[in-house]
This record gives C-alpha cells, sequence and structure tokens, in this order.
C-alpha cells in the first residue's frame, strides 16, 4: 500500500510539470519506491532541479554521464571506480544510472538513480520509473493543451495561433515551445494550429 501511496503522490506532483518544486516533491517518493541511496531529476540542460538522498557533492564526477545521456537520449551508467571519487574510506555510490526522461519525443532531463550496490534488477527499475516519470509529464502537457482549447472555445469565437517550422520557436524541435504556446492560449483564449499555411 505505501507503494502505491507514493506512486500516487509522485504522479500528481509530476503533474505540475517539470519544475524545481515539483521535483522536489516527487524526488523522495520516488527513492522511497526505488529503496535507493539517491534520486535526482535534472532538467534539459543537465541542471539538477531536485536531489533527495547522499551522495550530492558526487555530481560533479557525473556531469558529463548525464550531458551524454541528454545528447545521445539513452541510458547511461557509471560505476564508483570509474569516477575518480577522492573520498576516503567506503562510498555510498556504488553506482549510478542516468535515464533521459522523453516528452514528444524530446529530451525533458534525466532521472539519476544512485546505488549502494548495483544489479540488472536496479537498473531496469530505474528505467522503468523514468518511464513513469515522462508519463506523467506528458500527461501533464496534454492536459494543459485541454485546458488551453477548453478556454478558447468558451470565450466564442476563437483565434488561431499558426505555428510554422520557420518560427523562433519550433514546436516539433522542442517541447518546452508547447508551453509557451499554450501559456499564450490559455492566456488569450486562442486555439494552436500547427503548420496551417499549407
Amino acid at each position: 500500500m505505501d507503494m502505491l501511496h507514493r506512486m500516487s503522490k509522485a504522479s500528481a506532483d509530476l503533474r505540475e510539470g517539470l519544475t524545481e518544486d515539483a521535483a522536489n516533491k516527487a524526488t523522495p517518493h520516488l527513492r522511497e519506491m526505488l529503496r535507493c541511496v539517491a534520486v535526482a531529476i535534472t532538467d534539459a540542460e543537465g541542471t539538477v532541479l531536485s536531489w533527495d538522498g547522499g551522495a550530492a557533492d558526487h555530481y560533479e564526477y557525473r556531469g558529463d554521464t548525464v550531458t551524454e545521456a541528454i545528447g545521445n537520449n539513452r541510458k547511461e551508467h557509471v560505476e564508483h571506480r570509474k569516477l575518480g571519487c577522492e573520498l576516503q574510506g567506503p562510498c555510498s555510490l556504488h553506482s549510478a544510472v542516468v535515464v533521459p526522461l522523453v516528452v514528444e519525443d524530446d529530451v525533458a532531463g534525466t532521472l539519476i538513480v544512485v546505488y549502494g550496490v548495483a544489479s540488472k534488477r536496479q537498473i531496469r527499475m530505474a528505467e522503468e520509473t523514468a518511464r513513469f516519470v515522462s508519463t506523467q509529464l506528458q500527461l501533464e502537457l496534454l492536459q494543459k493543451s485541454r485546458q488551453a482549447l477548453a478556454q478558447a472555445e468558451s470565450q466564442g469565437e476563437p483565434g488561431w495561433a499558426c505555428l510554422e517550422h520557420s518560427a523562433s520557436v519550433s514546436v516539433g524541435d522542442d517541447h518546452h515551445a508547447w508551453h509557451t504556446w499554450l501559456d499564450v492560449a490559455l492566456n488569450n483564449g486562442i486555439q494552436l494550429q500547427h503548420n496551417c499555411g499549407g
């Protein structure tokens, strides 16, 4: 029951979008679900939005790993012996898994899971958790688009915003652009039409 409760709480938090506040709320639940040393969430630039648990001082050693995971849109696994850790004595970080968070086919950020003891099962759990997080972020985007449409329809004859591929912010290239245009729709009561120029 505790697992289901934490999944429900994390789901609600992540529906707020990929923000520092939402990440801070979600990471404790994710860490308890995974029973790991630490869980972190970064944005698409690799900036840490939230870190819950130990070994936070080791992020400097994993910066390149996070960058590779984002750039290649693939899971990265790094072991402690490859980190260059200078800690004297036992270290709580045995291995870390970095999994991209994919929304609308774009990498929105990463999920970092730190383990004291690594196993194939734990790596699979990290991947499944990243899919869970990505799904919640996708649902948040869908909910926002529905709100924009509903608001536009409630204001009578809607205006149209035509989003061209040549626009300075390309919706197809960056999932964050969707949030920008949906905010416009919510604020001004317009519907969005992609590539309506024919």
